[in-house]
């Protein structure tokens, strides 16, 4: 057996297995020379150093630390996949060659409940961020320019200390609301409460606040967050699964409650997200410095991350809120255009010349 580095000579050296362990160190994951290093050695240097390709095993061990690292090469490659996400994603599991399979069945659930619990896993969300724990634990790497929404296109206005006042003044309010988690189970996804600001062209996200609250902690929240902000009269609502119920309740205790039906399905959510992308891509969205209710697991960049990360994210519960709250705007927009064209009144047909043939006949033409 021979164990050799990244970058050292394996000249004279062959064997009938490989196995290759972590080739991408995860601080130089993002350095384009380190990353381009570790790929050469993987795909240029080690498929020469076997006796015989046709009958040599090669086995590779590695958390992902790169969209396009060495373990992105080896599943272009066709080899056989272990994947095991901390946080368990159906969408993503995965049934070997050997017939095993991730015994997990709910989605968020530990690998390691008896070493990593819930407090752990929010403490290593804390600490690595949003793009790394979910590139290192989960084993899902984003590319660094976004899905179906690229990072540039929101970083493209910069990100706002105060709002203007004419944006505060005669701005269209909203809240949009995501309810349909309303759990505290630590599995579950989140529920999320939006304040959104509508000027011209133009969408503010103003605060924020996610949690695994139960029926009644949600209700409690969205009232909390009306009283914050008492411009935002709309509340969008989603109704479906607990919103059928939120609507119910609040609509009797708190004005402006507007149900908002939508389909289920991430596949129907990632429509959503697309049809509103060409917003995001004109720059009409802009977001704070950071969230007046901000906490560990509710941050700005939290937000963007999932936003920028579909379709490769586990929750896409705030990313919801946000088309929730565009598509409503879109349609409105659409509703007013086609209101319009209905009630303006048909011009006249310019007919100057039947006009002056009719009175060279003797004849008129009205």
């Amino acid at each position: 057996m021979v164990a050799l580095s990244v970058g050292s000579s394996v000249t004279g050296h062959r064997g009938d297995c490989l196995i290759t362990d972590d080739l991408l160190d995860v601080q130089r994951a993002y350095s384009e020379p380190e990353r381009q290093r570790a790929l050469d050695h993987f795909e240029r240097v080690l498929p020469t150093r076997v006796n015989d390709l046709r009958s040599a095993r090669w086995i590779h061990v590695g958390q992902r630390t790169h969209v396009n690292d060495p373990s992105a090469t080896a599943r272009d490659w066709g080899f056989d996949v272990l994947c095991l996400p901390l946080e368990y994603d159906p969408r993503r599991s995965c049934v070997t060659v050997l017939g095993w399979e991730d015994p997990r069945t709910e989605l968020g659930e530990s690998l390691d409940p008896m070493r990593v619990g819930a407090e752990e896993l929010e403490f290593l969300k804390m600490t690595l961020g949003s793009r790394d724990f979910e590139t290192q634990q989960n084993q899902n790497p984003q590319p660094d320019e976004g899905g179906i929404v690229k990072r540039a296109w929101v970083d493209q206005r910069a990100r706002y200390g105060e709002l203007p006042g004419v944006v505060v003044e005669k701005g269209e309010w909203c809240i949009s609301v995501d309810p349909k988690a309303g759990s505290k189970n630590p599995k579950s996804a989140y529920a999320v409460i939006q304040v959104w600001i509508r000027h011209n062209a133009t969408f503010w996200l103003v605060d924020q606040r996610r949690g695994r609250w139960s029926f009644v902690e949600t209700t409690n929240e969205l009232k909390a967050m009306s009283l914050r902000w008492p411009r935002a009269t709309r509340k969008l609502v989603e109704a479906k699964g607990d919103g059928l119920a939120i609507v119910e309740v609040l609509s009797e205790q708190v004005p402006g409650v507007v149900p908002v039906k939508v389909g289920s399905g991430d596949g129907e959510k990632i429509e959503r997200l697309k049809a509103v992308s060409p917003i995001f891509e004109a720059g009409n969205v802009r977001l704070p410095v950071e969230f007046p209710s901000a906490s560990s697991d509710n941050s700005v960049e939290t937000w963007l991350h999932e936003l920028v990360g579909v379709p490769g994210v586990v929750y896409m519960d705030q990313v919801d809120t946000t088309t929730q709250m565009l598509n409503h705007w879109r349609a409105r927009a659409f509703r007013r255009v086609d209101e319009t064209q209905r009630t303006s009144k048909p011009r006249r047909r310019e007919s100057r010349g039947f006009d002056r043939l009719a009175r060279l006949s003797g004849r008129s033409n009205s």
